[in-house]
């Protein structure tokens, strides 16, 4: 059986960074209520699959163009997306 990630064994790896990285990482954790280290551990998890403002706005635009297709007949489909999205935004920041 696979573990989950948040089971997985945690191992020290001291690193350095510029101190305004640190303090980057700092203030995001500090507003996500979340420790520094998850912070930095999904940076570095995701890095080779960085988001380009031109995918984020494709991701938007399709989100729109279900919302207007959607929203007279199925007017909770289309909220639901739009909550969806913006969970998405949320997670993004």
């Amino acid at each position: 059986m696979s573990k989950n990630k948040q089971d997985e064994e945690c191992v020290g790896f001291p690193l350095r960074v510029p101190k305004y990285l640190k303090d980057e990482i700092a203030a995001v954790a500090k507003t996500k209520g979340v420790y520094r280290s998850e912070v930095a551990v999904y940076r570095l998890q995701h890095y080779a699959s960085s988001l380009t403002v031109e995918l984020l706005v494709e991701l938007q635009n399709r989100a729109n163009n279900k919302y207007e297709q959607l929203k007279e007949k199925q007017p909770a489909e289309a909220e639901e997306i739009q909550r969806k999205v913006l969970e998405l935004w949320k997670y993004l920041n």
